[in-house]
């Protein structure tokens, strides 16, 4: 079983970067702290099942890819929190909850990545696998609906998403995108990406 905010600096991060009712937490402690969580996490051997990962959750803070922190070095500094005007949201949903007829597997689902600013929304959308060591969640983005003011101007798929959805599941994990999940809580959830970077997610608030 995951810990719950283990740390008190995630319990801080959740309450200023949705109330601002307390200081900003020290990006660098906060980095600190998520590398704890990870190593911790390969040690114990944390794992989640795809009902953990359920719901939606709000980006807060990302780090740089192992890449782009070698090039920028102190440019980039130890991460950065998101401006509460930039929402960027993930929702995870099983397969069933889209359409009944679709496969039960519960390894299987949806995601949708949702940007929103100023009421506008740009959502993409696409299948899901929770692969057999259940930390590392591979996902393709496959339909996008962009809704402007209130209405969709698009709603469709893109980049062959139709056939790659069909050949998603039979990919190996070097030709997938995925999140490597280190800590999955009620109110938090941090991953590290395909490319090296960190990311936390808090527990959405209006959605």
């Amino acid at each position: 079983m995951n810990p719950t905010l283990p740390h008190p600096i995630f319990h801080q991060a959740n309450t200023w970067f949705y109330s601002r009712s307390q200081p900003a937490p020290d990006r660098q402690e906060l980095v600190s702290a998520l590398l704890q969580l990870e190593k911790q996490s390969r040690q114990e051997r944390w794992r989640f099942t795809p009902t953990d990962l359920h719901g939606t959750w709000r980006l807060a803070f990302v780090t740089g890819t192992l890449r782009s922190q070698k090039n920028a070095g102190k440019i980039l500094g130890p991460g950065r929190f998101l401006p509460r005007w930039l929402e960027i949201t993930i929702r995870y949903t099983p397969l069933a909850e889209l359409d009944p007829d679709l496969d039960s597997d519960e390894r299987y689902g949806a995601v949708f990545n949702k940007v929103a600013i100023a009421g506008n929304q740009l959502e993409l959308r696409g299948p899901t696998e929770l692969l057999t060591n259940k930390t590392v969640l591979a996902f393709d983005f496959t339909r996008l609906r962009l809704n402007f003011l209130g209405k969709d101007l698009l709603n469709r798929s893109v980049g062959g998403g139709l056939s790659r959805e069909t050949e998603f599941f039979s990919l190996p994990i070097k030709n997938k995108v995925f999140f490597n999940y280190f800590w999955v809580s009620p109110e938090a959830i941090a991953a590290r990406g395909k490319g090296g970077g960190l990311a936390l997610w808090l527990r959405s608030q209006t959605s």
